[in-house]
């Protein structure tokens, strides 16, 4: 089983306004949990004890993550964090990546709006919406798009590049 969990960061640093999108896929939740706080604490390492020092563990909940890092960096960076549930559909990528582009429409001319894809298939489904080769050696898009719909993430229309949305 393949799952996708949408994080949504906003800060005010001195470099700006930063509203950051990113979309994390796994076969477990828990090695998405791993992801996403090892992207966080990369993108703010050494700006607090606290978070440099949190490690991924079972008992260490999303909640637990969005605590700390909003605690730690709220003050000085006007910082919120949205942890989304799991999810094994594309109906709820396809709901964030539109808030992402309505977004960056509305905002980009007062803030950095940015949409970053980690894992594979979350790799895959944001090149395809972008229109992007998808740029996987050997292997063509139609030929992901059918793995992709085994795998239970879409429904192939008459094996076309057309495809219609289906809950997870």
């Amino acid at each position: 089983m393949n799952y996708f969990i949408n994080v949504k960061e906003y800060s005010d640093t001195q470099g700006g306004m930063f509203l950051t999108y990113r979309l994390y896929s796994g076969s477990s939740v828990e090695e998405i949990k791993g992801m996403v706080l090892d992207g966080l604490k990369e993108t703010w390492a050494d700006t607090s004890d606290d978070i440099d020092n949190l490690e991924n563990s079972p008992s260490l909940t999303f909640d637990d993550i969005i605590y700390t890092f909003e605690e730690d960096l709220e003050e000085d960076y006007d910082y919120s964090l949205e942890i989304g549930d799991p999810y094994t559909g594309v109906n709820d990528f396809f709901d964030f990546y539109l808030d992402y582009e309505e977004n960056w429409e509305t905002n980009h001319d007062d803030m950095e709006v940015g949409f970053y894809s980690y894992g594979k298939y979350a790799m895959i489904l944001s090149r395809l919406i972008e229109g992007k080769e998808i740029g996987i050696e050997g292997i063509s898009t139609n030929r992901i798009l059918n793995k992709m719909s085994k795998d239970g993430l879409l429904k192939m229309c008459q094996g076309s590049l057309r495809f219609r949305y289906i809950d997870g």
